[in-house]
């Protein structure tokens, strides 16, 4: 009789998982559909809500942020829609519509210049920031497997692998390359953060401080510090400043 109630339990309960996916998947489709047809409309606030109910039910994706991101921007929110076009760039860095809208974005931002950039270097930032962490991790294996294999390959077939030595040169250097890209790039996202509102930075991390600089909303900074409701940002030009946490959001987080 046990073994009879264990397994009605077991069958009972087997396809529940798999029912609330489905259900969870035809209720991200109707947000999906919903934000849509509202943005299409001018109904900027309701397709951001439609939008904002699928992260709220933890799927995120490249597209989500990116609709989200565009219904921000016409609805004059342009810190956040700097956030999210930020966070769609971490999904889908290629996509060619994601590209023209954040940099059309990014022209309305009233942000200090950075420094001039040496052309080897812009060269570097348009390699780093055309990949995920993922893809460069990828990329990294599987050329050291290759080069791996490679290796065994010429050692067992008895070939000198001095003759090789420029070629395995070579693939060491784009090993180093990929996995200094991997660490930059991790640490970039880790800290990036944009400013929300407009607010002024002070000096120190208490509401007495004198303002040090003003951040505008949309400016993109580096997340330093946190102390209690303060946090510690970097901006382009390298001035250090504490505004309260709510002016800010970290790209890698969720809101």
């Amino acid at each position: 009789m046990k073994k009879l109630f264990l397994l009605l339990m077991f069958f009972l309960l087997w396809p529940q998982p798999a029912k609330a996916v489905v259900n969870d998947e035809g209720r991200v489709n109707t947000f999906f559909a919903a934000g849509r047809a509202a943005y299409t409309q001018g109904n900027y606030a309701q397709a951001i809500q439609a939008y904002e109910n699928i992260l709220a039910a933890g799927r995120a994706s490249g597209p989500v942020y990116y609709n989200l991101a565009n219904a921000y921007f016409r609805h004059g929110q342009l810190g956040r829609a700097i956030l999210n076009y930020q966070r769609a760039a971490r999904l889908m860095p290629r996509d060619k519509d994601l590209k023209f809208n954040f940099k059309y974005a990014r022209t309305q931002v009233r942000a200090p210049a950075a420094g001039e950039i040496h052309p080897l270097l812009k060269i570097y930032q348009r390699f780093r920031d055309d990949y995920t962490p993922a893809e460069l991790a990828g990329a990294a294996i599987a050329l050291l497997g290759i080069m791996f294999g490679v290796h065994l390959f010429l050692l067992y077939s008895g070939q000198s692998l001095r003759r090789y030595g420029a070629g395995f040169a070579a693939g060491l250097f784009v090993l180093a390359l990929l996995c200094f890209t991997f660490f930059n790039k991790t640490a970039m996202l880790s800290s990036a953060a944009v400013v929300l509102n407009e607010g002024k930075a002070l000096f120190e991390p208490r509401d007495s401080a004198t303002a040090h600089f003003t951040v505008y909303p949309g400016e993109t900074v580096r997340f330093v510090d946190a102390q209690g409701a303060w946090a510690k940002i970097q901006r382009a030009d390298d001035n250090l400043g504490w505004v309260n946490e709510s002016l800010v959001a970290k790209v890698g987080d969720r809101e």
